[in-house]
């Protein structure tokens, strides 16, 4: 058994060694996992203090223990802390850490955020959008919102497409629009109202959620 956590940018996986050396994280290409060195007593006792001093955090250390040891029900806190940063220590558990990367990198044509996409307007587009009218054509009809289009890209970590993936893109007037990616793993929706579009690939999602829970 094993179990992940995220310390700033980075995934930290604590378990034992085999658990570890056959899990899917270890086996990825190119992931730059590195062993966390914990083998005097202060560091492995100050890494689980670290990590799981929160009340909320023992049941992930007591389900850890319990793979390898029976009673653990009986151990107050501080004895689950103990003997997990023992374990640490002696090389029964180990961790690894490696730099987390995003699993679905997006390319838009404006953005305040990477799932956050502005729908771009031209500048021709601009000067025929509406103005404040003054006092004599206040009573003159409005001209109509010129409409505008958002355009979305998902490539791997490597920079290749990724065909074939399933999106779901928020609209600014609050509706949805969903589809399929192209061989290049692009899409574009037209005749939208100009604002925030909010993107997102549910089968990424949940695999990743799949994942994270697996571990």
């Amino acid at each position: 058994m094993r179990i992940c956590f995220f310390d700033g940018a980075d995934r930290i996986e604590l378990g034992s060694r085999p658990s570890l050396a056959d899990g899917p994280s270890m086996l990825q290409g190119g992931s730059g996992a590195s062993r966390i060195e914990l083998r005097e007593a202060w560091q492995a006792d100050s890494f689980i203090n670290r990590h799981f001093a929160g009340a909320d955090q023992i049941h992930r250390l007591r389900a850890l223990l319990s793979a390898q040891e029976s009673l653990v029900h009986l151990l107050d806190d501080h004895e689950v802390r103990r003997q997990v940063a023992s374990k640490l220590g002696s090389g029964e558990l180990c961790a690894y850490v490696y730099p987390y990367q995003r699993p679905m990198p997006v390319r838009v044509p404006a953005s305040v955020a990477v799932e956050e996409v502005i729908a771009p307007v031209s500048a021709a587009a601009r000067k025929r959008l509406p103005v404040k009218a003054s006092s004599e054509s206040a009573s003159r009809p409005e001209p109509a919102v010129v409409l505008t289009f958002v355009e979305i890209e998902l490539v791997d970590m490597q920079g290749q497409p990724v065909a074939g993936e399933s999106y779901v893109i928020a609209l600014p007037n609050g509706t949805q629009h969903s589809g399929v990616l192209d061989e290049l793993g692009r899409a574009r929706v037209d005749g939208l109202d100009p604002g925030h579009c909010q993107v997102t690939y549910p089968n990424l999602d949940r695999r990743a959620v799949e994942r994270w829970k697996g571990s």
